[in-house]
């Protein structure tokens, strides 16, 4: 059975959900893929009906882009310049963000005292995390290159929780930089750095959205972002 085969099996109910992930691993899909075909298509739907317009087959390419194939980049120094360039522009905006707002203005705004040192402990983090890249960057023996990222516009505010909201923002983007780049790096060692790169930026992003208030999980699978330079 080809993955198409189990999809339009799926889709007409004669596989349940758990048979369906299994029959696409076993014609090579991972398995986080395959859970993210059974989240995205609609089981006991007739196949036919949905080869019109916005049928099952967009639902299943969506999937494809995202969650199919591996992400190979093909220019890596390049990518990792332009992932260090975002880790230092979240950096530069955490650092006046803690530069704008004094203890006393988190706890007016409802948070701990401790919150304020959670963006700091982060700032650290993302610098070894710069620092770890950029030394995967030289072992690839390339010449020194720059790099300018485009930034979202954004407007600076008063307001603590609005500033945490866009902080938030910004490192869950570098967490799905992270999920993309990752399969691109050909040393084991350091693609396990990368691993454990997408396991701190992905915690320090769920923490400061439940800080600001937002859903800290709003997906059960990060969607990757390829950096790159303008």
């Amino acid at each position: 059975m080809t993955k198409q085969d189990a999809v339009n099996a799926y889709l007409r109910g004669d596989l349940d959900r758990r048979s369906f992930i299994r029959r696409l691993t076993a014609v090579g899909v991972s398995a986080g893929a395959a859970m993210a075909y059974a989240a995205a298509l609609i089981p006991g739907v007739s196949a036919n009906s949905g080869r019109t317009g916005a049928g099952y087959i967009t639902r299943l390419q969506d999937v494809d882009s995202t969650y199919g194939t591996a992400i190979l980049i093909a220019d890596v120094a390049a990518a990792l310049l332009a992932t260090i360039t975002t880790i230092d522009g979240i950096n530069a905006f955490a650092e006046d963000f803690l530069d704008s707002f004094t203890a006393d203005d988190f706890t007016a705004a409802g948070l701990d005292e401790d919150d304020r040192e959670i963006v700091a402990s982060m700032i650290n983090a993302l610098k070894q995390h710069a620092e770890a890249l950029q030394s995967i960057l030289d072992n690839l023996g390339l010449p020194a290159g720059t790099c300018a990222v485009e930034e979202e516009p954004r407007t600076k505010t008063d307001d603590v929780l609005e500033e945490l909201k866009a902080l938030a923002n910004g490192v869950h983007k570098l967490t799905g930089i992270y999920v993309a780049l990752a399969p691109s790096i050909e040393n084991v060692e350091d693609r396990l750095l990368l691993a454990q790169m997408i396991a701190v930026a992905g915690r320090y992003a769920a923490l400061l959205a439940r800080m600001a208030g937002e859903n800290p999980v709003p997906a059960p699978f990060e969607e990757p972002v390829v950096p790159s330079c303008e």
